[in-house]
């Protein structure tokens, strides 16, 4: 989101929503930037994510701080390139960022994201299975009993998971408030609470209290302690004087420390909204709109993020959690197929009304249906291949439907006529039937052979089987398809990611849920994108070449658009870490402020994109076009154009 920031905090500066990124710029050397973090509940560790220049020589340019409501400085670094800045956040206070010139000065845009993590235990963590998250590089603090009441039997658990690389360490501190006695027992346990041995097989336990406690390891593949998920365990040293010795109802501090880069969990963005942490959700209060039959990229709608260094496994994700859930589900089980049994091979007997059944018309076209095979039993090594006419009115078709354990499954394809239902694979489908679904629903490859081969459809409940994991491949290849007849407000889709640190708490390795509603209507911008496939070269719009110089997009209204409302879109260039891009011009005298604006008596307008050379040595870079579409008439407000990505090929650097 681009913004333009206040210059103090009396300004009341835009809060930042966590997770979500915000763009501006240094206007003049006298400008400065203010941005409001939200309140916290608890102490927390603020990880800001400061995304600065490409390339610089000097790596100074903008001033980074954290500041309290007295304007007092807490953190500060100054840099040019990207860098992250943490720093220790109270309870029910305020804090801002402020950005400012830096010992050089540049207006380029920069960026920022912010996290909070709460650094306080839940009281809720007493095994291992329970465990809290211990954050790296911040105080966190927890009792034994509460702050009125002591526990001697109180024993808390923390978690952890390492970096992937060898030879990094690992250095825990536990300290307590009083100094006058040993108050607690420290140990480093696995999962099965057995306590770890460091290289020298000492065990990984010491005591805190008149002095600091610290455990200390190096990650070792073929060690004792190799990478992966551990526990800190932290109990009172002796359970018959702790309620009654000096640091009874007081908090003791653990710090997690060392060179290793510990794994923190990933977010996952939707809507305009931004997960939380694992177990929690959020709720998008926008709805996207789709075309009739319109398809989608989750890929495009959906991004993800991790605070681990870049390039290492923790870093990425492993699989994606995706569920559609339907007020009501558009379907009719049994009309193509009755319950009947039939062994490989062989093929179903249509239902009398099957035909009609399928049939779907809108505005006097068949839209067709997507066929469904509901099993009884465990067909799930069987396939029905269904033989029929598609919606566009090609005969002879094939949609290869994978059978599933009692259960529902869906075809990708939508049909208007069916002429065979064929059995395949190993075994027998007892009391199988088919029927159609006319809902929207998302599709993806299954297999990776470049073959859309596997559908998520909507259902009425989040229970047991509601989500479906997909592997990273798998999500780059789902898409959103919009039903073939027009539904309103009736499914909302649900997205989570878990990241491949391995770890087997999800509070590390798992993010929180996002949803966002999803509307089919009989509305559509088309988007034509002539020279798509050549590469824009920086620097050339003079030389008004098509393809290298410039590339023109056109969006167009139906020829019938008579509405009195104008249909807006708003174009947002962006880099692939969702920043937004200066690495792009939009031009064309159709473009007013990066908006194109449409109406009844001017349905067609075109962008004209150039790249501007910045002289910068960036080589190739490919940055995406994100569109937002706004406008008064309800049917097209909030309508999802996928992004256009263009190529650009740098042609000289200073």
């Amino acid at each position: 989101m681009a913004t333009d920031a206040k210059g103090s905090i009396a300004s009341s500066p835009l809060e930042l929503t966590l997770g979500s990124i915000v763009t501006d710029n240094i206007s003049s050397s006298n400008d400065v930037d203010y941005f409001k973090l939200p309140q916290v509940t608890s102490a927390s560790k603020l990880t800001l994510d400061f995304t600065g220049l490409s390339s610089t020589t000097n790596d100074n340019e903008f001033i980074i701080s954290v500041k309290n409501a007295s304007d007092t400085t807490v953190a500060t670094t100054t840099k040019g390139l990207s860098t992250t800045l943490n720093a220790a956040i109270a309870a029910d206070s305020n804090y801002y960022i402020r950005v400012e010139k830096g010992t050089n000065f540049s207006s380029s845009n920069y960026s920022l994201k912010a996290y909070l993590t709460p650094t306080v235990e839940t009281e809720d963590n007493g095994t291992v299975a329970t465990a809290d998250r211990l954050v790296p590089n911040a105080s966190f603090t927890g009792i034994l009993g509460t702050s009125s009441t002591a526990n001697a039997s109180d024993v808390d658990y923390y978690a952890f998971t390492t970096g992937p690389t060898d030879g990094k360490t690992v250095a825990i501190t536990v300290a307590s408030t009083a100094k006058d006695a040993v108050f607690y027992k420290a140990t480093v346990v696995n999962a099965n609470g057995v306590v770890q041995r460091d290289a020298n097989n000492n065990n990984l336990t010491t005591t805190a209290g008149s002095n600091n406690g610290t455990l200390n390891f190096t990650v070792n593949s073929s060690g004792n302690t190799p990478k992966g998920t551990y526990y800190l365990k932290i109990e009172a040293n002796d359970t018959s004087s702790f309620a009654s010795s000096s640091e009874a109802k007081n908090p003791y501090t653990i710090t997690l420390g060392g060179t290793s880069d510990f794994n923190e969990p990933p977010s996952i963005s939707l809507g305009g909204v931004t997960s939380g942490a694992y177990g929690t959700q959020k709720d998008s209060s926008s709805t996207k709109t789709v075309s009739l039959k319109g398809q989608v990229a989750l890929s495009s709608i959906i991004t993800t993020s991790d605070p681990d260094t870049k390039s290492t496994a923790n870093s990425t994700m492993k699989s994606y959690y995706i569920g559609l859930k339907d007020t009501s589900v558009y379907s009719d089980t049994d009309v193509v197929a009755e319950t009947q049994t039939k062994a490989s091979g062989a093929t179903l007997t249509l239902a009398s009304g099957a035909a009609a059944a399928i049939k779907n018309t809108v505005n006097s076209v068949d839209m067709g249906s997507a066929i469904t095979i509901t099993s009884s039993g465990n067909d799930s090594g069987l396939t029905f291949t269904v033989l029929g006419t598609l919606a566009d009115g090609t005969a002879g078709q094939s949609d290869v439907i994978k059978g599933t354990n009692a259960g529902m499954a869906t075809g990708t394809k939508l049909f208007k006529a069916v002429n065979s239902i064929t059995v395949g694979g190993t075994g027998t489908a007892t009391n199988v039937i088919a029927g159609i679904d006319k809902s929207g629903r998302i599709i993806y490859d299954s297999d990776g052979n470049g073959s859309i081969d596997t559908t998520i459809g909507g259902m009425t409940t989040t229970g047991a089987g509601f989500f479906k994991e997909l592997t990273a491949a798998q999500f780059a290849t789902a898409k959103y398809v919009g039903a073939p007849s027009t539904e309103t407000g009736e499914q909302t889709l649900y997205a989570a990611v878990i990241d491949n640190s391995g770890s087997a708490v999800k509070d590390i390795s798992t993010s929180g849920m996002v949803t966002q509603g999803f509307s089919t209507k009989d509305v559509s911008i088309t988007v034509t994108h002539s020279n798509k496939a050549t590469n824009l070269k920086e620097g050339t719009l003079s030389a008004n070449t098509a393809g290298t110089s410039y590339h023109d997009i056109s969006f167009a209204l139906p020829s019938g658009y008579s509405d009195s409302n104008n249909v807006r879109i708003i174009i947002t260039p962006k880099n692939a870490d969702g920043s937004t891009s200066s690495d792009l011009t939009l031009g064309g005298s159709d473009v007013a402020n990066s908006v194109i604006t449409l109406d009844s008596t001017d349905r067609t307008d075109t962008l004209r994109v150039s790249a501007p050379s910045d002289g910068l040595a960036e080589g190739s870079e490919t940055v995406s076009l994100n569109f937002q579409v706004v406008s008064n008439n309800a049917e097209y407000n909030g309508l999802v154009i996928p992004a256009e990505n263009i190529t650009i090929d740098e042609v000289k650097a200073k």
